[in-house]
Parts: structure tokens; sequence; C-alpha cells
């Protein structure tokens, strides 16, 4: 209850299960909070080789929409209202949404590669609890999904898995609406 952004941040990684340098460049105006929909559209990684351009596509350069449940929504509402006191705290005026970021450093940028796994490690030391890597809670999404028997293509589309090469099975169908809703549900149903 203190920690808002920690909590957004962990909750977000848990419960859609998108990549750490997704969520690292993600904006106010990749949720849509009309229809609970979170755009993933890229990723950030550092390599020597991509010359400074640290911003690219997602790791199977497919753009990808994922449901969001009223919870995890309104936990982000809360965390956007929060973040304008908090970075107007540290002196700076938040951006508009399309160049806020959700998640920032103390200079309103994207935060380091290791800012998730600190976030989670702090919280696992306080609860005296094993500790995981920031990925574990995409692997853990995805185990759920698997618990919760949803549709193979809601599983793929929502871990954003290729449609050329098939990491979830041998062939992909294209993702309704109808699928993320029942996917999204039946998750839910599995968390509770």
């Amino acid at each position: 209850n203190d920690d808002w952004e920690a909590y957004t941040l962990l909750r977000s990684l848990s419960v859609t299960g998108v990549r750490k340098g997704e969520i690292r460049i993600l904006t106010w105006s990749d949720i849509d909070f009309d229809n609970n929909i979170l755009k993933i559209y890229g990723s950030y990684s550092y390599s020597k080789h991509n010359y400074g351009n640290n911003i690219s596509t997602t790791k199977t350069d497919e753009d990808r929409e994922i449901l969001l449940d009223d919870t995890t929504l309104e936990v982000f509402k809360s965390w956007k209202e929060k973040q304008v006191l908090h970075l107007q705290m540290l002196g700076l005026c938040p951006k508009e949404d399309k160049d806020q970021l959700i998640f920032s450093n103390t200079k309103n940028r994207i935060v380091k590669d290791c800012y998730a796994n600190d976030i989670l490690n702090k919280y696992l030391n306080l609860l005296n609890m094993r500790h995981i890597v920031i990925h574990g809670l995409r692997h853990t999404h995805a185990t759920h999904l698997l618990e919760a028997n949803v549709p193979h293509e809601g599983k793929q589309q929502r871990l954003g898995h290729s449609s050329h090469h098939d990491t979830t099975s041998e062939y992909y169908t294209h993702v309704t609406k109808k699928v993320m809703k029942y996917t999204l549900q039946k998750y839910i149903e599995h968390l509770n």
C-alpha cells in the first residue's frame, strides 16, 4: 500500500506476462482505459551492436494487445494519479500521455535493466520468500494460463509468441476479441 509504483509494476508483470523490456518503454497512451487494453509495440534492450537505438520491436517483431482485468486497470489508474504527485515531489513535470513512461527513474527516463528485479527482490526479502527473477513472473503467468485451460491461441497471443516461428504450438489461428476475453476470464477465474 505504500509503494504504488512497485505494486503496479509487479502486478502488471504477473497478470499480463509481458517481458521486462516491453514494460520499460510503456507510456500511458499504451493503455486504452475505455477498452481495458494494454498495447505492446516494442521493447528496450541494450546492445553494443544497436548503435544507441535501444528501443526496437518486440522479440517476435509483432505488436499485440493484452486485455486487462478490471482490478489491474484500477491499479494502473491509481498509479497514474499518484505518479503525478511523485514526479512533482521530484521537481519534475509530468509529460503528455504519449511521452510519459508508466515506470520511470528519478529523472523521468527509462528505468535501468535491473529495476524490476530490484523491486521484486526487495519484496521477496520482506516476505521471506524464495527468490526468482522477473522473467519468472512471465513463466508463472504462462503456467497459470495452462492450468486455466485457456485456448491455445489465447495463450500464444497474450504471451506474444511468434506466429511465424511457432513457440506455443505447431499452428496459429488469428486471435479474435472473443478469444482474448475468454482467455482473460478463465485466467482470472483460475487465480480466484
